[in-house]
């Protein structure tokens, strides 16, 4: 007995190392490329700046200084809500694992890592990397699964002391086997269902949906379904309106990100209510929701395609980045 609340003890103070670790904010910025040459000035260059958040939480409020000897201005970025004043830059909004980059043009000196004097947020102060393998790899999901299969552990032979002169576990193991095989039986044919989904979501365009599919919505939906629905594209002018519909078939709170991209850069008309993006749109469970995305995107222009790009966060579990290009006609 006293062994046994000895390796209890010290499990309990491991996996609290391990939940402190996994804890951790990771706040990265780090420049990736480099390009001598760039066609928007004779004498400047451009750089690509990629922010990345390692970390367990969405972080808020990141701000990045630069060497005010140095002049610049983005040209691309993969966010809407990059916003330049002076020598900051600010972003709203970076979700738990993911990255936001973007691409500027620089003039009045070399630019590289060194010339980012800091990156912060609302609740952390992040790291300036040199190079993109330098950034620390996230190992918050392993983490987290240690702890859990070591509590599992402790429990289970902590149980097993207790009632080790019993037959409780061949009891319970005979009838766990006969309910089995009966959900099994009953349920071969919805998850066969579920299977096949991928090749549904891929003829309809999506891409990057690998994930969904072992999401936690995904698994509790009686039927397999995808919750976000482009349902018309339609041109306004020289906008493109996209009207989607959000369908939340849980038990639980849905929030969706959603967002259109455009290869053309203009603002759009202020007569135009809809916007290019939303964050945080949230669907109560049984319930859907309409939203109307727009992009700039004149008729004259080459390339009439746009792309519009979701996250699904469900409970505590979200994905990213699922997408779905869309080819506009005039």
């Amino acid at each position: 007995m006293l062994a046994t609340l000895f390796i209890s003890i010290v499990a309990i103070l491991i996996a609290t190392a391990l939940v402190n670790y996994a804890a951790q904010r990771r706040l990265y910025v780090v420049v990736p490329r480099l390009f001598p040459h760039s066609r928007l000035s004779d004498e400047g260059h451009a750089a690509e700046l990629t922010i990345i958040n390692r970390g367990p939480f969405n972080e808020e409020d990141v701000t990045i200084e630069i060497n005010s000897k140095i002049n610049f201005e983005i040209i691309a970025s993969t966010s809407p809500s990059v916003i330049v004043k002076k020598s900051i830059i600010s972003i709203a909004r970076i979700p738990k694992g993911d990255e936001v980059s973007f691409v500027f043009n620089v003039e009045g000196g070399d630019f590289s890592y060194k010339s980012i004097g800091s990156i912060s947020s609302k609740n952390c102060r992040g790291k300036v990397v040199e190079k993109l393998e330098n950034v620390p790899v996230s190992f918050g999901n392993f983490v987290s699964a240690i702890v859990i299969i070591m509590f599992l552990c402790v429990t289970m032979a902590f149980i097993g002391y207790m009632v080790r002169d019993t037959n409780v576990f061949s009891i319970f193991d005979n009838e766990q086997k006969s309910d089995d095989h009966s959900i099994s039986a009953d349920s071969s044919s919805l998850n066969s269902e579920k299977l096949n989904y991928a090749e549904t979501l891929s003829s309809i365009g999506w891409e990057n949906f690998d994930r969904y599919l072992s999401s936690a919505y995904f698994l509790e939906i009686e039927r397999p379904h995808f919750p976000v629905e482009i349902t018309s594209v339609r041109r306004q002018g020289s906008v493109v309106l996209v009207d989607i519909s959000l369908d939340n078939q849980g038990s639980d709170i849905m929030y969706v990100d959603a967002s259109v991209r455009s290869p053309v850069d203009g603002r759009l008309p202020q007569s135009i209510s809809a916007r290019s993006s939303y964050y945080g749109i949230m669907v109560v469970d049984q319930s859907t929701s309409e939203r109307q995305l727009a992009a700039f995107l004149p008729e004259d222009h080459r390339d009439q395609i746009l792309v519009v790009h979701v996250n699904i966060t469900y409970g505590s579990d979200t994905v990213y980045r699922i997408r779905r290009l869309i080819s506009v006609s005039n």
